[in-house]
């Protein structure tokens, strides 16, 4: 942040209830001056008439269907307005800041007509409490240095000479300098004329918002801050942006708004969501201290509104919120979150009615409409402290017929990306979910380690008819512990499928569950789990379940060099179970998959497939003068049967040391004396071939002594 906007941002006290200006480095706002223009522009200069409350800026450079604009300083006092001519043809108006200032938009800042508004200052702008926007085309609060058009010419703060070159070019881009400013929203003003969806005082969003859809309202520049400000759109694009120095951002004007690309980006800077301080005017006339966080609302009632975050670190901070809500038909707009570093979303906040706002991110549907999809690429994703990422599908309740209008509208899916990590703690959630016809949306996460802990979830469900959606994880390692889970439940209709393909440790802990369990007379999902190891411990209950009432359990498949501390068992127990029952229906099955270290059974109905798959050893003299290698093939490609008859040679054996008392030998039969013993994991050291000539891996090297090579295979 530079130090011009941090001192501004901390001149404001509050004591004894009223509100003292501080000044220090920027003037107050008793004494702010307003739109001063410049002579950058010569004859062309912009013109401002001023009333008492109100400013109109005329004038102005056009050429062709862009109109130009200069000021020294421009700023917007608080309960004032200030208004761009929008002469016709007009569709751009540019306009920019070459004083050394900041811009201050207090009060009210709008287009006379449905032209595009570019605000360009490189010092920095801030939004303030009461800052509000009354334009119908889109709107770019930017501090690069200057706008790039197709032919060349550049649009710049600080222009080298007295009149700039003017284009009739359509802009292609904003650059920027070495420290580019921050932009600061602390907007929470509600519009002139509220829709049955917009609220503030402060119940939110409003704020920041353009008048029409198919639009764009984009902050682009180096640290983007909102503190308690909110930013909303009926069924127009957001877009938010943190780049770093000497950056160049693309920009295309459309019909349906400005889009932006930043390949030509090489560092990005830091985007925050939090809340500030406030006070709160209770029913009784008292003056109560608050928390007010932001929100970035893209609502959709006509057409589809989207939201994209780009930056370095992403932080959604003690209840701020990004959604992309839609209702009716119509289909939600997309949340594309793009975090160079780190995207957080931590913590919560106390909201109207004593209500517990979570950090979030939500893409939701009512009714028909199906909610937009959220998109997340980092390298680290940290959700923590009740943060939540939601998709849900929900139905409405009409208030003059007091009757429930169904949801037939499908959840929106959920994609993360996060190279390094994902971490999932202290009742955070990733959730999508339906309460209608309409089916959960899914949710996909490919990442490097994967944790979920403390009473947090990853789920997919339905407490309607709708299907639950599908999970699939791909990582290297993961860890479900503290009473968490990755779930896909239903009440009515059938589980979700899970697939977990983790190429190391798969570690449940301290009751912890992987379930696609359902209620009524569904069918239990399919869970699909490929890991080197699978690891906990018989006290801690942790499970894996497939569960059904009345419809038929579901199938469970594990593929695994080992499988410890778990049992497969009719119903759940205190210990830690595998289960596919079915109270009135038809058990499922369990499939086991490549694991020689036997699995614990009680006396159980569910059908049992042991799958022992033997690689595929051709000799080849000329591998064999190679190093070493140990090959793997799975399967060879061909599938056993579900139900395949179980043959003697399909047998398992127990790897684990079972600790016996009173005996001088360790037996495998003798277990009815053993403690409950956890073996630890060890990494494979090496490996020998026993008397059977079968391979066996080792937690220690092996010790050869090295013989003189052979000679070459004539044919190698």
């Amino acid at each position: 942040m530079n130090l011009s906007l941090y001192n501004y941002l901390n001149s404001i006290s509050f004591t004894a209830g009223l509100i003292f200006i501080q000044c220090f480095n920027l003037p107050c706002n008793l004494v702010l001056a307003q739109v001063t223009p410049d002579n950058t522009l010569g004859n062309e200069s912009s013109q401002v008439t001023s009333t008492s409350d109100r400013q109109q800026i005329d004038g102005g450079a056009i050429r062709g269907e862009n109109l130009f604009h200069s000021f020294r300083e421009f700023n917007v006092r608080e309960a004032e307005s200030v208004n761009f001519a929008n002469p016709d043809g007009v569709t751009n108006i540019f306009s920019r800041v070459t004083g050394n200032n900041i811009s201050q938009i207090l009060g009210d800042l709008g287009v006379s007509g449905n032209a595009n508004l570019f605000l360009m200052n490189p010092n920095g702008i801030v939004f303030g409490e009461k800052a509000s926007l009354n334009v119908n085309g889109s709107f770019i609060a930017t501090t690069a240095n200057s706008i790039n058009f197709a032919d060349g010419n550049q649009f710049i703060a600080n222009p080298a000479r007295e009149k700039p070159l003017l284009t009739v070019n359509v802009p292609i881009g904003l650059q920027f300098g070495n420290q580019p400013g921050t932009i600061m929203n602390k907007a929470q003003s509600p519009q002139k004329a509220l829709s049955s969806n917009e609220f503030n005082s402060n119940g939110n969003p409003a704020g920041l918002q353009i008048q029409r859809s198919n639009q764009t309202l984009a902050l682009i520049g180096g640290e983007i801050i909102l503190e308690g400000g909110n930013v909303t759109s009926l069924g127009s694009n957001i877009e938010l942006a943190s780049v770093g120095a000497n950056s160049i951002v693309g920009l295309d004007t459309t019909q349906s708004g400005v889009d932006f690309n930043y390949q030509a980006v090489q560092n990005f800077s830091d985007i925050t969501l939090t809340n500030r301080e406030g006070f709160r005017l209770a029913n009784d006339g008292t003056l109560s201290e608050s928390l007010v966080p932001s929100t970035l609302d893209a609502s959709s009632q006509e057409t589809a509104g989207a939201i994209k975050l780009q930056g370095k670190n992403i932080n959604i901070y003690n209840g701020s919120q990004i959604l992309t809500p839609t209702q009716g038909n119509i289909a939600g707009g997309a949340l594309t979150i793009n975090a160079a570093e780190q995207l957080t979303i931590s913590g919560n906040n106390l909201f109207r009615g004593g209500i517990l706002r979570p950090s979030s991110l939500i893409s939701s549907t009512i009714r028909d409409g199906n909610a937009g999809n959220i998109t997340i690429t980092t390298q680290r994703l940290v959700i923590e402290d009740s943060g939540q990422i939601t998709s849900s599908s929900s139905e409405s309740f009409n208030r003059i017929t007091e009757e429930i209008i169904p949801a037939t509208g499908d959840g929106g899916n959920i994609t993360i990306v996060a190279l390094e990590s994902v971490n999932i703690a202290n009742g955070s959630l990733i959730i999508s979910n339906t309460v209608g016809s309409g089916k959960a949306g899914n949710i996909n996460i490919q990442t490097g380690n994967l944790v979920i802990d403390n009473e947090s979830a990853i789920s997919v469900g339905s407490s309607g008819t709708g299907d639950a959606g599908n999970i699939d994880i791909q990582t290297q390692s993961l860890n479900i512990t503290n009473n968490s889970e990755i779930s896909a439940a239903t009440l009515q209709s059938d589980g979700g499928n899970i697939n977990l393909q983790i190429d190391y440790n798969l570690e449940l802990r301290n009751q912890s569950d992987i379930s696609a369990s359902v209620g009524g007379n569904g069918n239990g999902g399919n869970i699909d789990i490929g890991t080197e190891f699978l690891i906990t411990s018989p006290q801690d209950n942790s499970d894996i379940t497939a569960n059904a009432e009345f419809g038929q359990g579901g199938n469970i498949s594990i593929e695994a060099a080992g499988i410890f501390g778990i049992a497969l068992q009719d119903e759940l127990t205190p210990f830690s179970d595998i289960t596919v029952s079915s109270n009135l229906g038809t058990d499922g099955t369990v499939t086991l998959i490549n694991s020689d270290t036997q699995l614990d059974r009680t006396e159980s109905d569910a059908q049992v497939e042991l799958v022992k798959v033997t690689p595929n050893l051709t000799p080849n003299y000329c591998y064999a003068n190679r190093q070493n290698q140990y090959i793997q093939t799975g399967r060879g490609g061909v599938p056993l049967a579900a139900k395949s008859s179980l043959v003697s040679e399909h047998t398992w054996e127990d790897w684990r040391m079972i600790k016996t008392e009173n005996s001088a030998e360790l037996s495998p039969q003798n277990t009815a004396s053993s403690e409950n013993y956890i073996p630890s994991v060890n990494s494979i050291q090496g490996w020998m071939v026993n008397q059977q000539g079968e391979i066996v891996l080792t937690a220690e090297p092996i010790v050869v002594t090295p013989h003189l090579p052979k000679p070459k295979h004539p044919g190698c």
